[in-house]
């Protein structure tokens, strides 16, 4: 994930956010996931590992909020192929 910092760290938040609000929306994440069909799948538990990896700011916001995010995916995903 390349682009504008801020953008980066508002959609992180947003998607934080969400989830936040109503833990039950992961569900929709695990779904894509774990999808069947090619045009719906994502790998999105690889996605997050492969931002943090790749992100080395000073700003630690956008990480925190991508571990976060990214812990409760692999938790709901009940750590399967992760």
């Amino acid at each position: 994930m390349k682009g504008d910092a801020k953008l980066v760290t508002f959609a992180l938040m947003l998607i934080d956010g969400i989830l936040e609000d109503s833990r039950s929306r992961i569900q929709y994440l695990v779904g894509v996931q774990r999808s069947h069909k090619k045009e719906k799948k994502e790998d999105l538990i690889g996605l997050l590992n492969s931002f943090l990896w790749q992100n080395n700011a000073k700003e630690t916001e956008s990480r925190d909020l991508a571990l976060h995010i990214l812990a409760m995916l692999i938790e709901a995903h009940e750590y399967k192929n992760c």
